[in-house]
């Protein structure tokens, strides 16, 4: 059983202060009047900045020796890691775990080549599939042929000397 909360001794009147109540009051005002109680979910309490907070029971001694490790490494792991240059002539190869394509077992990679300071490494161009010789001919000059206005009206005319004009241009 707890004793009934007591006031601050602020509350208190100053004719009480100098009396032997006011003596009871202040020994129960801390951790005090919690001295003797029975509680069995924690192993004694404390006072931090006005609040009073239970200590835990002590548990089984924890050491990071005990429990078992894990000494192995995950796929993910093993693909990400940092491995030395290695090559097969190369002298004193570090030992590794048996791998098919192990850089250990390849022919020397030489290093890329690292570009000067603002250099630029665009090309423009199409490569192979440019012709050069026409690269400034619009579409206009590509169609025209240089005939002369015709002056036929006839639709079907004028179809039949479209379509020739397309198989010819197609071949």
């Amino acid at each position: 059983d707890f004793p009934a909360p007591v006031a601050q001794p602020e509350a208190m009147s100053s004719r009480m202060r100098g009396s032997p109540r006011s003596a009871r009051a202040h020994k129960e005002q801390g951790l005090e009047y919690l001295k003797g109680a029975r509680v069995h979910s924690s192993a004694g309490f404390m006072m931090a900045g006005g609040t009073v907070l239970a200590l835990p029971h002590k548990g089984p001694a924890y050491s990071p020796s005990n429990r078992t490790r894990f000494r192995g490494s995950s796929e993910y792991r093993g693909c990400f890691k940092e491995i030395p240059q290695c090559y097969c002539s190369m002298d004193q190869k570090p030992l590794q775990d048996y791998d098919p394509l192990a850089f250990r077992s390849r022919n020397a990679i030489p290093d890329v080549p690292v570009p000067y300071k603002n250099s630029s490494i665009v090309e423009f161009g199409g490569g192979l599939h440019v012709n050069k010789n026409r690269r400034f001919v619009t579409t206009n000059m590509v169609q025209m042929s240089g005939e002369p206005v015709s002056i036929v009206s006839n639709p079907g005319i004028i179809a039949e000397h479209s379509s020739f004009k397309k198989m010819l241009q197609a071949k």
